[in-house]
């Protein structure tokens, strides 16, 4: 309990400074930056909200599968949750 505890703590402070980032992005005038920090927030929300309060939770992938949490993999810098074939797109775009 207390290991999921600090999991879950180090997550939000992660989720925070990829939000702050995004944030010192749009003080420079980025013009994609607004929506993008928009489509992160919407999709980080929703996940966090499947997650929390549930015994074996499950989250949905952006590709709309729905897989448990210990079957996806976290991007560390778009804190998103993905499933197997989605990572490994993702990881490899952003490699």
């Amino acid at each position: 309990m207390k290991e999921e505890y600090g999991l879950f703590l180090c997550s939000l402070i992660l989720s925070w400074l990829f939000l702050m980032a995004i944030d010192l992005e749009l003080l420079h005038g980025s013009p994609d930056a607004e929506g993008y920090r928009e489509h992160v927030l919407e999709t980080i929300r929703d996940q966090w909200t499947e997650i929390y309060g549930q015994d074996c939770p499950e989250v949905t992938c952006p590709c709309g599968r729905k897989v448990r949490i210990t079957k996806t993999y976290r991007c560390l810098y778009c804190d998103i949750f993905w499933c197997t074939s989605c990572a490994k797109k993702h990881f490899e775009s952003n490699g």
